[in-house]
């Protein structure tokens, strides 16, 4: 048996690491807007049962 290389060597787990944690921040930089939406698009969801609500109490 000759020596051979190993499959992963410090600078190739390095790199790994060094690309899965940028790819990990940009999916959760990604999600936060996602997430304000939601929040907003249920505020107004909200707000709009309220005013039928009101409308309905009115008459």
């Amino acid at each position: 048996m000759g020596s051979s290389s190993p499959i992963f060597s410090p600078s190739s787990d390095k790199r790994f690491w060094s690309t899965l944690r940028i790819l990990v921040d940009s999916l959760l930089e990604n999600q936060k807007p996602i997430d304000q939406f939601v929040h907003v698009k249920m505020n107004d969801e909200a707000m709009q049962r309220q005013k039928r609500l009101k409308e309905d109490t009115m008459n």
